[in-house]
């Protein structure tokens, strides 16, 4: 599994973190790994939401406020991982 943050970033069994912050400051974080992301709110240490891949594009979709979004040259390409380019010698 892999998530693109301006670059992809493999996911895997070790946990990886990122921190949120809005205007007011800390949001809270994300901590993620292959099976599932986890929020923590802002100066909460013991209780987080822990949800599968698949809950969280749900909420997201279901809570997410719709935009039309122009399309631009890179509109067309999609979030999924490119397939590795092999080198040929002939």
């Amino acid at each position: 599994m892999k998530l693109k943050l301006g670059q992809e970033v493999d996911i895997n069994k070790v946990d990886s973190t990122i921190a949120v912050a809005g205007k007011e400051g800390k949001l809270g974080k994300l901590v993620f790994s292959k099976g599932s992301v986890e929020w923590w709110p802002a100066n909460n240490s013991v209780n987080c939401l822990t949800f599968s891949w698949e809950q969280l594009a749900k909420v997201l979709e279901k809570n997410g406020t719709p935009k039309k979004v122009p399309k631009t040259k890179s509109a067309g390409k999609s979030a999924a991982p490119a397939k590795a380019k092999t080198d040929s010698k002939a």
